[in-house]
């Protein structure tokens, strides 16, 4: 009667029944590579602070498309080629690692917007979608160079010296007068190459000739004027 009594006041410890533990939501990575490197093979069995499990979802630039919300972050579309069989796929990810470039100048090859669809998302990655958007333009990085230049002075920050121009015309309307010059400069050059082909070879000790002088002055200037139109400073 006592032990009932202290049963029913709960002063008797229960045998309690486990607790079925709640499965954690699966971290998802997005890798933006091509299909030769198997990414999902790395993270096989990894855990995020040991308690996470990551899901790799890896597609090229060109399989993907998103929407991305101020208050709901990103929400990824890709259509990708498996094994001969087509992939359809819609999620949320939680990071993105990013080993393809963003933006080249072949046609349809400008992703530059799924880059600012990831940063409106608020999606993390590796490089930084900031660092990864800068790199995008050659100009841009360069102007941060100069900066360095500036703080560092040109002894400790050695950089070659570039010009831009802001479109193809100003790049051009050099060109046409380097073009003339080149065009009056190479005639002569072609009379004078024409009177020495005779001598276009000079015997030195036996049987070893050597080029002339007026071939390789020819060559040489050759050499130079392709140098110029693609370091016009030098």
């Amino acid at each position: 009667m006592k032990q009932t009594t202290q049963a029913a006041a709960g002063l008797i410890e229960q045998s309690a029944t486990p607790v079925p533990v709640a499965q954690q939501k699966p971290q998802i990575l997005l890798i933006i590579d091509d299909p030769h490197t198997d990414w999902a093979k790395y993270f096989q069995g990894k855990k995020v602070n040991g308690e996470f499990e990551i899901r790799v979802e890896q597609a090229e630039f060109s399989e993907l498309n998103l929407a991305a919300y101020s208050t709901a972050g990103c929400m990824v579309d890709m259509q990708v080629i498996r094994n001969g069989t087509k992939v359809v796929r819609s999620f949320k990810p939680d990071f993105v690692l990013i080993r393809q470039h963003a933006y080249s100048m072949a046609l349809g090859e400008d992703f530059r917007s799924l880059i600012i669809g990831l940063q409106y998302g608020g999606v993390h990655s590796v490089n930084s979608l900031f660092s990864i958007y800068n790199f995008c333009s050659k100009p841009w990085v360069f102007s941060q160079l100069i900066k360095i230049v500036s703080s560092l002075g040109p002894e400790k920050f050695p950089l070659v010296e570039q010009t831009f121009f802001p479109s193809h015309k100003q790049m051009v309307s050099n060109l046409v007068s380097l073009f003339e010059w080149y065009n009056v400069l190479q005639k002569k050059l072609r009379l004078h190459k024409s009177l020495s082909c005779r001598s276009r070879v000079i015997p030195l000790h036996g049987n070893v000739h050597s080029t002339s002088f007026s071939s390789i002055t020819f060559i040489c200037f050759q050499a130079w004027f392709m140098i110029a139109l693609i370091f016009p400073n030098i």
